[in-house]
């Protein structure tokens, strides 16, 4: 990040979009932010207490838990939840902008995620259900949570929900097996991935989930249909067509700058449309030599070229 940052610096100010006492000053204003020691130690104090006590609630609920009716079993989280949710709300209310608290928002995300949680477990306990119901109403209550205090932590436990959520209701409209699911878990790492990541902070993770999804689905389709060697199907075809899409995106959008995720997923979905695809017609390995000195050729191409522009630029000047 710090080389990445005085790259930036460097290039505007050879622009003229900086001048170098103010590229100077954004630099050491960076690399000396001041650390407040005493407000780090407080949370992270918040954060062991807290797993300590959890750890000791479980053993003790663990030695008495047989003793007590399922009523009571499904209240203690349910009142847990209800007073973390509560918490949740009263940690940030005299905040006018989070943003502005980081640790008080990173504490309020951990209560509002153990809240959601602790909800899931109460109806889980309380009413030993065989569909969706609990994770929908966690999934409700990490919404709520992540629209008063978004970030890392609140996406990351709102995903896993809408997840657990999404795949229950998969489950009850018939598609919880087989390709039709496969299709649906693409569609969704194409919105995550391509839309979603706006709207859901930090937006490298939602990506990350998002470009995951896409590539589990893709595998499903591509391996569809009695195994590898099976005949041709429009299922089989679909995989492919989403795994080169996902290369050319991907490409694309790391081209245009994008993170080293695009990158990732795009030379894994491109291994993937390579090494499946090979496996019918010529050994698996060998289209992987060839199409990674294939692309080994394209870099030293590209970079032949950006040198040669480089060149001119100079000379132009």
């Amino acid at each position: 990040m710090t080389d990445r940052l005085e790259r930036t610096l460097s290039q505007f100010v050879e622009t003229g979009q900086l001048t170098p006492e103010l590229a100077s000053e954004v630099s050491n204003e960076y690399h000396h932010r001041h650390v407040d020691i005493r407000q780090r130690l407080a949370e992270l104090a918040g954060y062991a207490g807290a797993g300590l006590a959890t750890v000791g609630l479980i053993v003790i609920g663990s030695q008495v838990w047989t003793d007590f009716s399922q009523v009571l079993r499904a209240a203690l989280p349910a009142v847990a939840s209800a007073a973390l949710f509560v918490g949740t709300w009263l940690v940030i209310r005299p905040v006018g902008h989070i943003s502005e608290h980081p640790a008080r928002g990173r504490v309020a995300q951990v209560m509002g995620g153990v809240s959601a949680v602790l909800a899931l477990l109460a109806i889980m306990l309380g009413f030993s259900p065989e569909t969706g119901e609990p994770a929908s109403t966690a999934l409700l209550i990490s919404l709520v949570v992540w629209h008063w205090v978004p970030g890392f932590i609140n996406t990351l436990v709102t995903a896993v929900l809408a997840l657990i959520t999404g795949l229950s209701l998969f489950d009850v409209l018939g598609f919880g097996d087989g390709p039709a699911m496969a299709l649906i878990v693409v569609g969704l790492g194409v919105a995550a991935s391509l839309l979603l990541n706006k709207f859901f902070p930090p937006e490298w993770l939602t990506r990350a989930m998002g470009l995951m999804v896409w590539l589990q689905g893709t595998i499903v389709l591509m391996t569809a249909e009695a195994g590898f060697n099976a005949p041709d199907t429009p299922l089989r075809w679909t995989g492919r067509v989403s795994a080169l899409a996902l290369v050319l995106i991907g490409a694309w959008m790391f081209a245009r700058g994008g993170d080293w995720l695009w990158a990732v997923a795009s030379g894994l979905a491109a291994a993937l449309l390579v090494g499946l695809w090979s496996l019918e017609a010529v050994n698996a390995g060998v289209a992987l030599i060839i199409a990674g000195l294939v692309l080994i050729a394209a870099g030293l191409v590209l970079a032949g070229l950006r040198r040669a522009e480089r060149a001119a630029m100079s000379e132009s000047r």
